[in-house]
């Protein structure tokens, strides 16, 4: 099982979420925010197309399939 921190994801790239699978569309790295740690926003499509945005902080580890 391979992880990758949510600040390292590329475009392409296929993660885990909910026993369901993702390629990765895009990410997007803010800057500091009020707690101190910086936050990602990731773009990403399922199987069928749907897209799905997810916000994590930028050291969450992500499961890459």
């Amino acid at each position: 099982m391979v992880k990758k921190q949510a600040k390292d994801l590329i475009k392409g790239e296929k993660i885990k979420i909910n026993n369901q699978e993702y390629v990765v569309e895009g990410v997007e790295v803010s800057k500091l925010g009020k707690q101190g740690k910086p936050k990602c926003r990731i773009e990403a499509l399922d199987s069928s197309g749907k897209k799905l945005v997810i916000i994590k902080l930028a050291d969450f580890e992500f499961e890459l399939v």
